[in-house]
């Protein structure tokens, strides 16, 4: 009896040790596998930092490009020896134009845009060019006539080295007449190696549409 009491207490604490061990394991993970979720906690972690940090290069990069183009230039001292724009002027020439010779009123503006060097000679330079003109004279809808845009490409189609004329010709075609026949210019050129923009002013004619005709009306009389 003894030894059969013995034997019972002994298979019931065999099956209490295994029930205790097999609830541990599926109650607690084991040390593999908290490291293997640390490591893939660290690696996410360390995905979404260089996200975080190529995002904010490339806005930088947008934003360097935006200020200063995506050309680098030479430095100071190097581009001070260079025969480089350092001004610009609106030639004397400029003033209206007719794109459509049997127009009555010029319907362009031609612009002289002259690259001026360090020394005030005139230097054919690589650039972009804005051009704006304005009826300072006319009410505040009409004072703004157009704004025109020429690349690098443009101007080197442009660019006369003639008659002693060297300068750019920049045709700028007028969607509406202004109101007054003086109007002012402005041209801003951008020098593509240094990157840096100069502005000019200049007042301008314009030949407008002759007025229409009017004279003193005739009353017809009617006789009885």
């Amino acid at each position: 009896m003894n030894a059969d009491r013995t034997r019972a207490c002994f298979i019931c604490a065999l099956l209490l040790a295994f029930s205790f061990l097999l609830c541990a394991g599926c109650g607690s993970p084991s040390a593999a596998n908290i490291t293997l979720r640390k490591e893939n906690q660290d690696l996410h972690e360390k995905i979404d930092q260089l996200e975080q940090a190529r995002v904010a290069d490339a806005t930088t990069i947008r934003s360097l490009e935006q200020q200063k183009g995506t050309l680098p230039t030479l430095p100071q001292n190097r581009l001070e020896k260079l025969f480089t724009t350092h001004s610009i002027e609106i030639g004397r020439l400029s003033g209206g134009g007719k794109i459509d010779r049997d127009a009555q009123a010029d319907d362009c503006i031609k612009v002289h845009v002259v690259p001026l060097d360090q020394d005030g000679d005139a230097i054919k330079s690589s650039g972009n060019v804005v051009i704006e003109a304005f009826d300072l004279n006319a009410d505040a809808e009409h004072r703004h006539i157009g704004r025109w845009e020429f690349s690098s490409d443009d101007l080197r189609k442009m660019w006369v080295g003639r008659l002693l004329m060297y300068n750019y010709v920049l045709t700028c075609p007028l969607h509406e007449s202004p109101k007054h026949p003086l109007i002012t210019v402005n041209a801003t050129f951008t020098d593509s190696l240094t990157q840096r923009s100069y502005t000019a002013q200049r007042a301008i004619k314009v030949t407008l549409a002759p007025a229409p005709a009017t004279g003193p009306t005739t009353a017809a009389v009617t006789e009885r």
